[in-house]
């Protein structure tokens, strides 16, 4: 879900050894830049498009997403690029980071099934303060669009198990996760000093007694379905 800690994730596993292509590196709502490749997001903002959705109002659960001839040759065409340019810089993986991927998912499952995938998410609470100061957006927008990104980050996951951080874990822990990723992936550790406590830059209170029931449910279902080792993830 946007707002939820997917450009320092991201961020980490570039200076992991991830390559990313070219990426927005500033942005005035990200310090260190949301870690965005616009080719990825073009193709995401399209395919959406097509079927009458948009980042901020996808489409339902139950629609079967729908892409043009144009747009799989434009993504099949950005996998070899991608793939290319990996060879050449030298890096043993590449990869891309855009929420919008986990409702266009299908789309992109299509040419890359045996695609690594890694999440991230964050309390309801935080993320609804976060897109009301950039978007303006209201908290009951925001908790359901909360629920429409997380719903399907959980399907995925339990599907096709994958490690999920958790961006409202304390620094040490989420330090010890990333660098557990990298060390399980023989990529750099040392990408995880990417990661400043100051790149959670909304503040919250963990009050739930106003969310929807539902929403709090989601929300302890992720943070059960995280992973956990010994240091707490």
């Amino acid at each position: 879900m946007h707002r939820s800690g997917t450009s320092s994730l991201a961020g980490c596993l570039q200076k992991m050894g991830l390559y990313l292509g070219d990426v927005y590196e500033s942005n005035p709502h990200n310090s260190k830049g949301n870690r965005e490749n616009q080719r990825v997001r073009d193709l995401n903002d399209q395919v959406l498009a097509c079927n009458k959705a948009g980042w901020d109002y996808p489409p339902s659960h139950w629609q079967r997403l729908s892409w043009t001839d144009e747009q799989a040759a434009a993504r099949d065409e950005l996998i070899r690029n991608m793939q290319t340019e990996a060879k050449a810089n030298g890096a043993t993986y590449w990869g891309f980071k855009d929420p919008r991927t986990l409702v266009t998912w299908p789309f992109w499952k299509h040419s890359l099934p045996q695609l690594c995938l890694v999440g991230t998410f964050r309390h309801p609470v935080a993320v609804a303060a976060s897109l009301q100061k950039r978007d303006g957006m209201q908290p009951e927008k925001a908790y359901k669009l909360w629920c429409a990104y997380n719903q399907r980050l959980l399907k995925i996951c339990r599907s096709r198990p994958f490690r999920l951080f958790d961006f409202d874990s304390s620094a040490s822990l989420y330090r010890r996760a990333l660098v557990a990723f990298a060390e399980e992936h023989a990529m750099d550790p040392a990408g995880a000093d990417f990661f400043e406590e100051e790149l959670r830059s909304t503040r919250f209170g963990k009050d739930e007694h106003s969310l929807p029931w539902h929403v709090k449910r989601l929300y302890h279902k992720l943070q059960k379905q995280c992973v956990r080792d010994e240091g707490g993830f």
